[in-house]
């Protein structure tokens, strides 16, 4: 095949000047569609990986777009827990208005002429955000009265939950009741109750 192809070009060499001009336009053409394909392969591989990426931007772009368009009500509903924060911790009892419970119960009980025999706060149970603070009371009056005045309780600033009343005659032909009532109030954790509870969970 090598004797051939010597033979070949010997023959291209003595072939006319038309003949060789063409073969050496050929031959340049063809080195020039082999680099042209060579460089061409490269920027299309560039150009696909140019459009994946367009891909996962405009992904990308319509997902944040979408989280964009929830942020509204993400805000929303953030204010909203906010506000409900602040009215519920408004409603938990401070550590300086015992005393000031105390007296409005008696005063309930005064309205309503209600015989208050006993109040005091009960053992204090100690929760991670808030401690229960229960409140024992015992008085006695009609019984119409005794419901008022416990609708009275309710309307206090502060969050207060009756948990137990126990009714009980005061005498056959009276027609006054005692009632024992237990109501629990929620008080904030002061930091030193909250540092002692965190040691505690240690």
């Amino acid at each position: 095949m090598s004797i051939d192809s010597q033979l070949d070009f010997a023959g291209l060499v003595q072939a006319p000047v038309m003949v060789r001009v063409l073969f050496c336009l050929g031959l340049l053409i063809a080195v020039q569609m082999v680099g042209y394909w060579w460089y061409l392969e490269g920027k299309l591989l560039t150009l696909e990986q140019l459009r994946q990426q367009e891909r996962t931007l405009k992904t990308s772009i319509i997902s944040q777009t979408k989280e964009l368009s929830r942020l509204p009500a993400l805000t929303r509903q953030v204010n909203q827990l906010e506000r409900l924060e602040r009215k519920s911790h408004q409603q938990l009892l401070q550590t300086h208005q015992s005393s000031q419970i105390l007296q409005a119960v008696d005063q309930f009980a005064k309205q309503h002429q209600l015989s208050l025999t006993h109040m005091d706060w009960g053992a204090r149970h100690q929760q991670i955000d808030f401690d229960i603070l229960p409140l024992n009371i015992e008085l006695s009056g009609y019984y119409h009265d005794i419901a008022r005045f416990t609708q009275k309780l309710t309307h206090l600033p502060q969050l207060i939950h009756v948990t137990e009343m126990e009714f009980e005659r005061s005498r056959d032909t009276s027609q006054t009741v005692k009632v024992t009532l237990r109501a629990q109030l929620y008080q904030t954790v002061s930091e030193l109750s909250a540092a002692r509870h965190q040691r505690g969970a240690r």
